[in-house]
């Protein structure tokens, strides 16, 4: 792993674990963004809706991240499970936890240590791969500069995520990290870029 690099899960990942009656069902998604936190969130609330609790823990490359009880005491779900996260060294992840209540309870240290085993078996479930961090940039540039800046995303396989070419052209790009020097050193005298 380099600085242009972070590990992730290749796939969505699920374990159980049960303890004096009350289930934990981990479910470990590779995810790109907070668009698609919410989506899986959404989703497993939908296919869940007896489950007492949905707790959550997430970091995305660009070293954002969250831990959420969802009800259970402060520290006792989130944390676990963004602890599992750090030291699998992943990033990219969700993972949610959902609880069905036993009857129970099985105090503060009984639901760090469940869902901390809850996350652990989904993330031992999953096949770590290595992917390159990726940067957002706004070009905008004048129309006669537009064949050498495709040129030069063509050359370096940089996605185009969407383009408004008139007069004065603007375009959403990914490309990897490493060649951010170059997008700035070969671009910048045709072009303005923004960092998104």
């Amino acid at each position: 792993m380099s600085l242009h690099t972070f590990n992730t899960i290749a796939a969505t990942t699920v374990a159980e674990y049960s303890v004096k009656g009350s289930k934990f069902i981990a479910y470990a998604y590779p995810v790109k963004d907070l668009e698609e936190v919410k989506t899986n969130l959404d989703l497993l609330r939908s296919q869940h809706p007896k489950a007492v609790h949905h707790c959550y823990a997430y970091k995305l490359s660009n070293q954002q991240f969250r831990a959420n009880d969802d009800g259970e005491p402060s520290g006792t779900a989130g944390r676990p499970i963004l602890g599992q996260l750090d030291s699998k060294q992943v990033s990219n992840v969700l993972v949610i936890v959902v609880r069905y209540f036993g009857g129970v309870l099985l105090g503060t240290s009984g639901l760090i240590s469940a869902y901390k085993k809850a996350t652990q078996d989904a993330l031992q479930l999953a096949k770590i791969i290595e992917c390159e961090r990726q940067d957002h940039y706004q070009l905008e540039f004048n129309y006669d500069s537009l064949e050498a800046v495709m040129n030069f995303m063509k050359k370096r396989g940089i996605t185009i995520l969407s383009k408004d070419l008139d007069m004065q052209c603007v375009m959403e790009i990914e490309a990897a990290t490493k060649f951010a020097d170059q997008i700035i050193e070969e671009l910048s005298p045709i072009v303005k870029i923004t960092k998104t």
